[in-house]
């Protein structure tokens, strides 16, 4: 339960501070006096929706403040947010200032919180109904969500919505397959030829290097096996040849180093030297013999080196990217080939999530029709008490060809306004007053699931005589269970309220400023006879204001 409101440099409020109580509470004044700044304020406070040129002018930033009785059912989202209640046994406050560039600063029992948490906080506090809201009643979607509200059919409509989206997300899955199957065997055909041209050279990492290698010997082998026979005839075979003539050196350091110590060591280095030469030679040797003229080979390795080029060519340029797009091609046929497998697993599950969508959506169907029959039964006795004697509130249920995300029918609400006619969309045939009272009665069936506040702002617009005094009767009795502020320029709604509280507007010096007044019983007698005759002294409107207080 709201207990007080503090407002700070809101529009023409510069300050006040407003005390709540239990039942009924009405608010009141002239048009413009700025009666709905007070709904505005408690909006704010509950993580309504701020703008800046409601700052008062002259003011940096509007703050509101709402203390309220602690609500049970709001206790573990506290404890989830971090909020504590254990020090605030007796009231929560809720603080929020906004400034001109569109900050917030939001706290809770002291601590901070966001304009999306204290939104969630607010919903189970305080609700709202505005005298625009009663057009969403024309809107269907707004008609499906009360009805599935009064079914209890929340969770089930949930259920339906969750499984058109999954049975919706195989479908698109499914539908995206199908389509580009047709694709998908193209390319597929296109890289099954790709990977048989590359399978059948069976290309192999660094073969093109020991091919190239080969390709220069076989390609220049006369050339080669001529300098070799000449490096080897120098080297051991000509007359003086080089290693005969290290040995005669070798030998002949010998025979010095017996006068010579030096020639010793030389001797050593000569002999290394012909070791050497020797080496070389057998080495020109082997060579000469493993070099060889063959046509045939040299053809061979030719023809291998121009597959493999003629494929470095398609596919990269080089052996390791020839190697590289092999195996892509190899990764991509087995994606596409599990695509054709995914089609045909999805059949099967696509045709299941469709019976599961059935089957949530006729569960949906049978609560509705029994929330249908329901919402009839109580909202037509209630049109009868607000002044339209004879008239019948129904829901049709239209069903359609395929569920939807929000079930298998349109939901309509259809009001008969006189005896003897039948049945219509409420958007049809509701004036703005058989409007505002059809709102009336369903927020009446949904207040036992409701916040402990609820607020009504002028919701009773186009509404007067007996039905005006019917709608303070109904407010009357939701106050019993809830407590109703309720913004109203109707006397007779006005009459039936446990407290009022008065907006009034003056001109200081050149600034607007707006005042709450709580009325002491006299008080009220004078605000009823305003809103009844237009101003407080006439004797009628006194004696009349009088008889609907009592």
């Amino acid at each position: 339960m709201l207990r007080t409101l503090s407002i700070h440099d809101l529009a023409v409020i510069h300050h006040a501070k407003i005390a709540f109580d239990t039942g009924l509470t009405a608010i009141t004044g002239e048009t413009g006096a700025g009666k709905s700044l007070i709904g505005r304020a408690i909006a704010l406070a509950l993580g309504g929706r701020g703008r800046s040129e409601w700052i008062r002018d002259g003011a940096a930033k509007v703050v509101v403040e709402a203390a309220f009785t602690p609500e049970p059912a709001a206790v573990p989202l506290l404890e989830e947010l971090g909020v504590p209640t254990e020090q605030a046994e007796e009231e929560w406050v809720l603080r929020r200032a906004l400034s001109r560039d569109g900050r917030n600063r939001i706290f809770v029992n002291g601590v901070r919180l966001t304009v999306e948490q204290l939104r969630r906080l607010g919903s189970l506090l305080f609700q709202a109904h505005g005298q625009f809201e009663h057009q969403d009643l024309l809107l269907p979607a707004p008609q499906r969500d009360l009805l599935d509200r009064v079914a209890d059919a929340a969770d089930l409509a949930a259920a339906c919505a969750a499984a058109h989206a999954d049975a919706q997300a195989l479908r698109r899955r499914l539908d995206a397959l199908r389509a580009a199957a047709a694709e998908r065997d193209s390319r597929l055909d296109y890289l099954a030829f790709q990977r048989q041209e590359i399978e059948e050279v069976d290309p192999q990492p660094g073969e093109d290097e020991a091919l190239d290698d080969r390709h220069r010997r076989l390609a220049h082998a006369t050339e080669v096996r001529a300098t070799l026979a000449a490096l080897l005839a120098r080297l051991r075979d000509d007359e003086p040849s080089l290693a005969g003539g290290v040995a005669a050196v070798e030998g002949e350091l010998a025979s010095l180093a017996r006068h010579l110590g030096e020639a010793e060591a030389l001797t050593a280095l000569a002999g290394e030297a012909r070791i050497n030469l020797e080496e070389i030679a057998h080495t020109l040797d082997d060579l000469t013999r493993a070099v060889r003229d063959d046509p045939a080979e040299l053809a061979a390795v030719e023809a291998r080196l121009a597959a493999l080029r003629g494929l470095h060519r398609k596919y990269g340029g080089s052996q390791a990217a020839l190697l590289d797009r092999y195996q892509e091609i190899v990764a991509e046929m087995a994606r596409l080939n599990a695509s054709e497998a995914e089609a045909g697993d999805l059949a099967p599950r696509l045709a299941e999530a469709e019976a599961n969508l059935a089957a949530a959506a006729a569960a949906l169907t049978e609560a509705r029709q029994a929330g249908a029959k329901r919402l009839a039964a109580e909202v037509t006795p209630l049109l009868h008490d607000l002044d339209m004697a004879g008239a019948r509130f129904e829901v049709a249920l239209a069903p359609l060809e395929a569920a939807t995300a929000h079930g298998g029918e349109e939901v309509t609400f259809l009001l008969a306004a006189n005896p003897g006619q039948a049945p219509r969309p409420l958007a049809r045939v509701a004036s703005g007053g058989e409007l505002a009272r059809v709102g009336l009665a369903l927020r009446r069936i949904q207040a036992d699931g409701a916040p402990p506040t609820l607020l009504f702002d002028e919701v009773d617009a186009g509404v007067g005589g007996r039905a005006a005094e019917r709608i303070g009767t109904l407010l009357t009795e939701l106050a019993r269970h809830r407590q109703v502020i309720c913004i109203t320029h109707l006397p007779q709604v006005a009459s039936s309220a446990d407290h009022h509280l008065q907006v009034t507007k003056a001109v200081e010096g050149d600034v607007t400023m707006a005042t709450v007044t709580p009325l002491t019983p006299e008080a009220r007698v004078t605000e009823l006879a305003r809103m009844l005759a237009g101003h407080e002294d006439d004797a009628a409107a006194r004696r009349h204001a009088e008889s609907l207080l009592r």
